[in-house]
């Protein structure tokens, strides 16, 4: 029976390895419209930015809520390292300052973020971040057309505005051929899930969105829209007269119901997993590498290396639940259930 040599785990460990992605970039930078670079614009656009990053890190749209947030909103300063001007290339949304000429961008220090959010009893959303798949129908002056990741609309700027603001990667369809035969916009439009499910399946994504909007007789925009993060089908709809608004109130539906999931509290556990299919010593360094990189994993203890298979005992933040569905995401390590019956400890076997 091969058993890894002590001495080849203490340089395994040593030893860096890619990391995985989805990782979303730039969680800690805000970008805020201002009128100008003065004092009191800055101290304003601080403020805004700060809530801009709370809420992109916590996952909650209501982070302005709490009262210890509350209380750090007014000495914005205590959190950002840097901060620089550029020039203004395209119009403001509806939720920014429309005078505006020119972006305040602000550099959070991400320890200092999540040490706040902490005492402020909220949870923490890692950099690695589930795909969102956007089924989107939309009713124009040539009729009803789907947006795909090459249609010229102002709709998908918008789009990716909004996901940036979240923190959010998303993903629109190719509308390619064999979209075509899966799926039209008609079916979209009229809620028809299944058939949105089916087209989906091609893009493996980790959830979903669905839905219309459209501008009525009056000039309001109008939204109805499904979304699916958890195995089920949620609905909600927005009105607005700008359109910025109601592509800001469906990304804020998705973000905070994708936040629930995967956003780590401060529950502390110790979680047992075996990994087996461990079979030379890149493996080790590249199991061991991998656990140590994921969010809610705080340590790595190596509690046994017996042939082919490596017992680990990880230090971990938020719910077990939250683990595995990371892990999932990742596809690295294949689920096999638990041992000897204990559901503390998880069963995976390597896959790459």
């Amino acid at each position: 029976m091969m058993r890894i040599r002590i001495g080849w785990i203490f340089l395994a460990l040593s030893i860096s390895c890619s990391s995985i992605a989805v990782e979303v970039k730039n969680l800690y930078v805000a970008e805020v419209p201002v009128l100008s670079q003065s004092a009191r614009d800055l101290a304003r656009g601080a403020r805004r930015g700060l809530q801009q990053v709370l809420v992109r890190v916590s996952g909650n749209s209501g982070v302005d809520n709490n009262p210890v947030v509350k209380d750090a909103l007014s000495r914005p300063q205590n959190y950002y390292y840097q901060y620089s001007y550029e020039k203004l290339h395209r119009k403001p949304d509806s939720s920014a300052i429309r005078d505006s000429s020119q972006i305040l961008k602000i550099h959070f220090e991400p320890s200092a973020i999540a040490r706040l959010l902490r005492q402020a009893g909220l949870p923490v959303w890692g950099s690695n971040r589930p795909s969102s798949l956007i089924w989107l129908a939309v009713e124009n002056a040539t009729g009803r057309i789907l947006l795909g990741d090459n249609t010229d609309d102002e709709l998908v700027s918008l789009l990716f505005i909004e996901a940036r603001r979240r923190g959010l990667p998303i993903l629109l369809p190719l509308l390619d051929l064999d979209d075509e035969a899966n799926i039209t916009a008609a079916a979209v439009w009229g809620g028809f899930q299944n058939k949105v499910d089916n087209a989906s399946s091609r893009y493996d994504p980790d959830a979903i969105v669905s839905g219309r909007i459209y501008r009525g007789a009056d000039g309001e925009w109008s939204a109805n829209w499904f979304y699916k993060t958890d195995g089920e089908w949620q609905n909600s709809h927005s009105l607005s007269i700008h359109v910025s608004d109601v592509i800001s109130d469906m990304m804020d539906h998705l973000a905070d119901s994708l936040a629930q999931r995967y956003a780590l509290d401060a529950t502390r556990s110790n979680v047992w997993m075996r990994v087996d299919a461990v079979e030379q010593l890149s493996d080790y360094v590249q199991v061991s590498k991998y656990l140590e990189n994921l969010a809610p994993v705080l340590e790595v203890s190596v509690v046994l290396v017996d042939g082919d298979e490596i017992l680990y005992r990880l230090s971990t933040e938020g719910k077990v639940r939250q683990l595995m569905e990371l892990i999932s995401m990742d596809r690295k390590l294949l689920y096999l259930g638990t041992t000897d019956g204990d559901s503390r400890e998880l069963q995976y076997r390597w896959l790459q």
